[in-house]
């Protein structure tokens, strides 16, 4: 094999090894806009989840509010029904 024949190899091998550098280069760039999109949707799911996470507490609060309240309204209907059964035997006594 000749020097010429050398060089040709060499080319041909230098220009298979460019061609799949570029090709790196591209996935690489490919793989850097794919990374960016999903940290872009990670911040939005973020946001999101936030937005659930205030949600679900105001939720929570409210329901917390309604039970303290019904609490309350149970214990005066506890205090009236016990104000009228006192009432209504004192009345029986002092009717006999």
């Amino acid at each position: 094999m000749g020097i010429l024949e050398h060089v040709k190899m060499l080319e041909a091998k230098v220009d298979k090894e460019i061609d799949f550098a570029k090709k790196l280069i591209e996935e690489n760039k490919a793989l850097k806009e794919e990374i960016a999109s999903q940290k872009e949707e990670i911040a939005d799911l973020e946001e999101l989840l936030q937005a659930y996470k205030e949600e679900q507490n105001a939720i929570e609060n409210g329901i917390l509010s309604v039970l303290s309240q019904l609490n309350q309204f149970e214990d005066v209907v506890e205090e009236k029904r016990l104000s009228s059964k006192t009432e209504n035997n004192d009345d029986a006594k002092n009717a006999e």
